[in-house]
């Protein structure tokens, strides 16, 4: 009969259960008073688990009291508001990052819950903790609440009249004026943009992701000739090999690619065979828990082993090859045959931003016939834009004073970039910046002008996250604050007399509307889509079917082996709190790690044996490079030599929670 344990202290009998018993194996009696004198051994945890606390009973002893609850009723109801029953509205959520097609629960005029859309052909009724969370942030007292300049609130008219002052001055001068933003897949957006920057006679710009795909982007366009990102059809793969992408927690589109997943690995409709899912990485993820297959690799490691299994490719295609690699300590040969069985029925995708490493992807599965299989080029995902090399130079240019204005969109270049101390420094040498936050952080606190956008539930907009796929998005709620929408902040600014609901319904009417071909009026296709939240038009791009290949030999030829030598730091995005825009919402602090359960704290993430050669517990903490502390945590899975720390903690500038 096998043995299970919860967890590491368990297993080494040191858990509360057992180092509590005698030496006979049975329970001494214990006392409160003796397990509170040794605050150091017992946590708030163990002292619960002792006593089997029910719910009732925790309460009681925490003297809580039911609060008061004062309740005004209405005067005169209106005819539309039954209290007490909750009406929906079909909307989109998209951060920059994630997106979702959703239905917010709304009762006596306050949304109070987000669930994914059933219509949408891409979440198809799922959503994620982070869109399910969001709605606490509409109500978060860290909000702008209105318009600041250096620090103090002004009006709306006088910031609009002082920045139209200030733009003027740096158009007459020809200064050059940058809008920084995350990826834009709303067309409509992109459109008052342009309207922007027909007003400025030097404009530009530039979009970056702070958990970045430029890998593939890049990769793409040296071998398709496009820089996008092809839709995955994990539904289709009986094979697949991921080199750490976590596609079930948080890799370009993880609520669609969780659907197609499960839907590979059922037998419920007569299927005899469910898909196989090898997973390399250096960390265990959400991804590595579910596969058949795991090995720990060091992110060093990832090239040689890509360009080993390609050669193996080859060589069982019959075809000579002339690559002359390293040894590779991976044993990948029943991998090569078993992905070679499955020609056109497998897909191998990574997680790394180098755009060698995703070139090697592109060649084996282009060697593997996936394309035009189970990877569609036709239908690109549209969520991950961003270019790491123009925010690269717009940093050196910042630096150098050579920005007059920069304006920043749901970006926070200060604490999420590479180059954060390039972009505070050159922040303040700019005559022009604004933010527009809808919280406070390390960016909006540094600029001249804040002008806070509305939340999305407050929020008219519309989104495009995939080739022929549209959703709109409408408010769930009146403005809480004194906030305004980024887009009618740029529309005032170009002098357009309108709002963007205006120009939203234009923009559909021109380009949206003449795809239907079921409503007769505008006005019934814009009432029915927006009651729906999705339009699929299926367009689709020009298919890719031959890839280039040049440069691949001189990527085969320059690989070279890891030295093994000093630890290798893994980062990785939390599901929970993913790059830190969310730092603040208590419910995603809370939230456990998929894999290690832990909340609230970012910690160093350790092999057990590493941890052994380096006398390390859990709880020690650690100095990384001499530069910042981090606690350890002794994970099992983890690749010895290697260090798995989480993107999105360290924020200098947010709430409470945060």
């Amino acid at each position: 009969m096998k043995n299970y344990w919860q967890d590491l202290e368990e297993l080494n009998n040191e858990s509360i259960e057992k180092v509590s018993q005698d030496n006979d194996g049975n329970r001494p009696d214990v006392s409160l008073v003796n397990i509170l004198a040794d605050k150091s051994a017992t946590s708030r945890r163990d002292f619960l688990k002792l006593f089997g606390f029910s719910v009732a009973s925790a309460s009681v002893l925490s003297s809580c009291e039911k609060p008061v609850t004062k309740a005004i009723p209405y005067l005169i109801k209106p005819e539309t508001v039954t209290p007490g029953k909750a009406d929906y509205y079909a909307s989109t959520f998209y951060d920059g990052e994630q997106y979702s097609s959703i239905l917010v629960k709304v009762r006596d005029g306050r949304p109070i819950k987000i669930e994914g859309n059933e219509l949408s052909p891409l979440s198809e009724g799922s959503s994620s903790a982070i869109v399910q969370a969001s709605v606490l942030e509409l109500y978060d007292d860290n909000r702008i609440q209105r318009p600041h300049k250096n620090g103090q609130e002004i009006s709306w008219e006088l910031a609009d009249k002082e920045i139209l002052e200030q733009l003027k001055s740096i158009n007459d001068k020809q200064g050059h004026i940058v809008l920084l933003s995350s990826t834009i897949i709303s067309p409509s957006t992109r459109a008052v943009i342009d309207k922007f920057k027909d007003t400025c006679t030097s404009f530009e710009q530039v979009m970056y992701d702070p958990a970045s795909v430029h890998g593939i982007l890049e990769a793409n366009k040296r071998t398709l000739g496009k820089r996008m990102v092809p839709t995955y059809h994990f539904d289709k793969a009986k094979v697949i090999v991921s080199f750490g992408a976590d596609f079930l927690g948080n890799w370009l589109s993880p609520i669609e690619f969780t659907k197609g997943y499960i839907a590979g690995r059922k037998l419920d409709a007569g299927e005899n065979e469910m898909s196989r899912h090898i997973q390399f990485e250096a960390g265990m993820s959400l991804t590595g828990s579910n596969a058949d297959e795991r090995l720990a690799i060091k992110p060093s490691e990832e090239k040689l082993v890509l360009a080993t299994l390609y050669h193996k490719l080859l060589l069982l295609s019959g075809r000579s090859t002339y690559i002359n690699l390293p040894q590779c300590e991976v044993e990948l040969d029943a991998l090569s045959k078993e992905l070679n069985r499955h020609r056109g029925k497998s897909l191998v995708v990574s997680g790394s931003n180098d755009p060698e490493i995703q070139v090697l992807v592109n060649a084996i599965n282009y060697e593997l016939g996936n394309y035009g299989a189970t990877i569609d080029t036709s239908k690109s995902i549209l969520t991950k834009q961003g270019d790491d090399n123009a925010l690269k130079n717009l940093a050196g240019q910042l630096e150098k004073g050579e920005i007059a204005a920069l304006l920043c969109c749901n970006a926070n270049p200060v604490y999420d970039t590479p180059w954060s101390e390039q972009f505070k420094k050159g922040i303040e040498k700019t005559e022009l910046s604004i933010s527009f936050a809808t919280s406070w952080d390390e960016t909006s606190a540094i600029a001249n002008y804040v002008c806070p956008d509305s939340h999305f539930l407050e929020s008219w907009n519309d989104a495009n996250p995939r080739t022929g796929v549209y959703s709109l998005a409408q408010p769930a709620i009146r403005n809480l604050f004194d906030t305004r929408q980024f887009q009618d902040s740029l529309l005032t600014w170009s002098g357009q007399n309108t709002t963007f609901l205006d120009f939203l319904k234009r923009e559909w009417s021109q380009k949206r509307y003449s795809a239907n071909s079921v409503f007769a009026s505008f006005t019934d296709f814009w009432n029915h889509t927006l009651q729906d939240g999705v339009f699929d038009n299926d367009e689709k791009l020009a298919l890719v079917s031959t890839l280039s290949l040049n440069g691949l030999d001189a990527i085969l030829n320059n690989i070279v082996s890891s030295d093994g030598g000093e630890a290798e730091i893994h980062f990785y995005e939390n599901n929970s709190i993913g790059t830190g825009k969310h730092t603040n919402n208590p419910w995603l602090q809370e939230t456990p790690d998929a894999v290690s359960k832990i909340c609230w704290d970012n910690f160093a993430a350790v092999s057990p044996k590493y941890a052994r050669d380096n006398a390390l517990q859990t709880g020690d903490v650690i100095k990384i490079n001499n530069k910042f502390e981090v606690p350890v945590l002794v994970q099992p899975g983890q690749k010895y030599g290697t260090l798995s720390i989480a993107h999105g903690y360290g924020r200098e500038k947010t709430g409470k929670a945060g």
